[in-house]
């Protein structure tokens, strides 16, 4: 087997998922936002640009489809425990979590799901080199599509949220990046 877990996205009230069908053998879920974890108990979660209904094989747990023709756009995200919770696990590895619930109460997720609607299609790179020949800056410029409508209750959800290395992020201008750890608390 593949999968451990497939659930709805807990209810924020930003969308709607619910159970379809469950059973022994298969689960159906339908709405835009989806949990799954891993037998590695890695948690991934699936934003879809409009309702859909998929089934979960509960039985060999190795696939997840849809029940109709779907399309629309498909966004998968892997989701690492919280830092709070990575320092109780001490010298532990960080893919032992206990709950989907762990990883979908955090800051860092929720900021992540308000920006799921945005996702880049193209763009272009330019640069320019300083006085000094061992140094540049580059600059990204995005072409940005988005899924349906702004997510409710969050704040710039329709700009394009891009993540960094922490070694980019040493590079970085400070004005475009969150100023505190409780603005995003995923590793």
């Amino acid at each position: 087997s593949i999968f451990k877990e497939f659930k709805c996205f807990p209810n924020d009230g930003k969308d709607v998922c619910s159970i379809e069908n469950k059973d022994q053998s298969q689960i159906t879920l339908k709405g835009t936002r989806f949990v799954i974890r891993t037998n590695e108990n890695l948690i991934w979660t699936l934003f879809s640009s409009e309702p859909t209904s998929l089934t979960f094989d509960n039985i060999h747990k190795n696939t997840i489809t849809s029940t109709s023709k779907f399309t629309g756009v498909l966004r998968l995200a892997l989701a690492p425990p919280a830092q709070e919770q990575l320092k109780s696990l001490g010298s532990q590895s960080s893919r032992n979590y206990n709950s989907i619930e762990d990883v979908t109460s955090s800051s860092g997720l929720s900021r992540l799901a308000c920006h799921a609607n945005s996702y880049p299609v193209g763009g272009k790179t330019t640069w320019d080199f300083h006085s000094k020949k061992d140094v540049a800056t580059v600059y990204f410029e995005y072409d940005v599509k988005t899924m349906g409508s702004s997510s409710k209750g969050c704040k710039d959800s329709t700009e394009l949220l891009m993540l960094a290395l922490p070694h980019h992020a040493q590079v970085l201008n400070p004005k475009q990046m969150l100023q505190t750890k409780d603005e995003f608390d995923l590793t």
